[in-house]
């Protein structure tokens, strides 16, 4: 679940990466517990896409490291851009627990494509974590967003491009839409043929464990009920119930099963 805290002050901004949101390595207060996390101010939308996104990975047992709804004090953060465009005292905030691993992007030793290979290979989670981003619609993981430590050590990070995009309404949320799938196009470029068909049989048994989840829990667990209207909140819950049954056949795609039963679709 999105556990609910605070941001303490001197939370230091990180500007290195052009693109990003505004992002704090700071210290968070969550119960009598104080924890070292990277705080976002977020847009509403994508706010709500690293809420949800947090839950339903770590409700299905990937490696999404622990998310927090947190308050930010505007007086405790008085450079704050987002803060003071909007002029108010207190808002929300994302905050994820600081993992003691770079990027993918940041390791230098993983930059070619052998290296990357060997590295997706021995992760375990790796068929799985391509079906979960076939089932959140998140076409944004790119090396940025892989936290890579020990071997088999891989962390999913940063899903507030999800459910179709960081500016989503409900127009976009068609459960039958195809995105990229950056995770299933490297199983469909480095594994052969017989593989292919073993991490087919891989993702379906994930979309299966998937399909039990019980999504208007996971949105009352992210807090996204208190995020959205009424409206929206409908209309992304039923994305997400309806859009696992498509998961396989769109992997099947990628790895040229296509056509092939591999489970209920509506």
């Amino acid at each position: 679940m999105i556990e609910l805290g605070h941001a303490l002050p001197g939370g230091v901004r990180l500007t290195g990466d052009k693109g990003v949101n505004e992002t704090y390595r700071g210290v968070i207060e969550v119960g009598s517990a104080r924890l070292s996390a990277y705080i976002k101010l977020l847009p509403d939308r994508q706010l709500v896409n690293e809420m949800l996104a947090s839950v339903l990975g770590r409700m299905v047992d990937l490696p999404v490291p622990r998310g927090f709804l947190v308050e930010i004090r505007s007086v405790d953060y008085p450079e704050s851009p987002l803060m003071n465009a909007s002029a108010a005292s207190v808002a929300p905030a994302f905050a994820v627990e600081a993992i003691a691993c770079p990027s993918l992007l940041r390791r230098l030793d993983l930059q070619s494509p052998a290296a990357r290979e060997r590295l997706f290979r021995a992760w375990s989670h790796w068929y799985s974590a391509a079906a979960f981003d076939d089932w959140i619609a998140n076409a944004d993981r790119h090396p940025g967003n892989l936290l890579v430590g020990g071997p088999g050590e891989t962390w999913l990070i940063d899903h507030s491009h999800a459910f179709t995009g960081d500016k989503w309404q409900v127009a976009n949320l068609r459960p039958d839409m195809v995105t990229k799938n950056q995770l299933g196009q490297a199983m469909g470029i480095w594994l052969k043929p017989p593989e292919k068909a073993l991490a087919m049989q891989a993702c379906h048994a994930a979309v299966q464990r998937f399909a039990s989840i019980d999504t208007v829990l996971a949105t009352r667990l992210a807090h996204v009920v208190t995020q959205l209207s009424a409206p929206d909140l409908d209309a992304l819950t039923k994305f997400v119930t309806e859009r696992v049954h498509s998961v396989a056949p769109r992997i099947g795609n990628i790895l040229g099963f296509q056509g092939l039963p591999l489970g209920p679709v509506p």
